[in-house]
């Protein structure tokens, strides 16, 4: 079976959000397609795609190999492959670069229509769109919510990503659990 022909039937159906889906599509049709797509998927090996993915940056790079795995993934559940040449390819490490934030000299010259009087008082004391998405990730936590709900709230395919970056542990936590296994304890 040729490979675009199979990453397009996957598409429909990966166990992954919409999002993600249109991530992977992104990244295969502008990294693997022209130069894989029309090739029966058994005939192509590590190196090409080694090949492929040399000149990619890390997040492009990340992304292709994800979305190639899942296709050959699924590829061999179904037997249409004996094996993955992406299988065994390293994913390089992704440093997220460092966010630029408005300062509020701009915050204050841009009209943000109808919510701009709430937008300048957040960004007057501090809060970003992402301190906010981080206190509902901190909400959901603590009026338990499970963590893969929480990781379909906030829009991710994994939760450890949520569990990464969403759920610190404040310090009261530690001592109320310390409390409880002290509690459990000495029954």
């Amino acid at each position: 079976m040729m490979l675009d022909e199979f990453a397009a039937y996957c598409w429909s159906f990966i166990p992954v959000t919409k999002k993600t889906v249109s991530n992977y599509r992104g990244a295969y049709n502008r990294n693997v397609a022209r130069a894989l797509g029309k090739r029966e998927m058994e005939s192509i090996t590590r190196r090409e795609f080694l090949d492929l993915l040399a000149p990619l940056a890390a997040p492009n790079y990340f992304q292709t190999l994800m979305a190639v795995r899942v296709i050959y993934r699924e590829a061999l559940n179904r037997e249409i492959v004996k094996d993955s040449p992406v299988a065994t390819i390293k994913a390089p490490r992704v440093r997220p670069r460092p966010q630029r934030f408005l300062t509020w000299e701009q915050v204050e010259a841009t009209n943000f229509g109808r919510h701009d009087s709430h937008i300048k008082f957040l960004a007057l004391h501090g809060v970003t769109i992402h301190s906010l998405r981080k206190t509902y990730a901190y909400f959901l936590k603590t009026n338990d919510v499970h963590v893969t709900t929480a990781a379909k709230f906030l829009g991710h395919s994994d939760p450890t990503i949520t569990l990464k970056i969403y759920t610190l542990v404040r310090d009261s936590e530690i001592d109320e659990v310390g409390a409880k296994l002290r509690n459990a304890l000495n029954k």
